[in-house]
């Protein structure tokens, strides 16, 4: 009986354990993630900022060179 208690004791413990850490791993993981979207999203956007900065920079450009004196 004392053995069959300690194993299900134990068992509990390690089980306690387990899903600590499988819990903390997934948080990490869901972290990293988050993090990498994030990164894309903020490079694919500066992209789109650039393209706008560079056409309006163009357009400028052209309109100084018609009405140079």
């Amino acid at each position: 009986m004392a053995t069959a208690a300690a194993l299900v004791g134990y068992n509990l413990y390690t089980s306690s354990k387990s899903q600590d850490f499988v819990s903390k791993r997934v948080g990490d993981l869901l972290e990293q993630e988050a993090k990498r979207n994030l990164a894309t999203l903020a490079a694919n956007q500066a992209a789109v900022v650039q393209s706008a900065l560079e056409d309006n920079l163009v357009t400028a450009r052209t309109m100084s060179k018609v009405f140079e004196v």
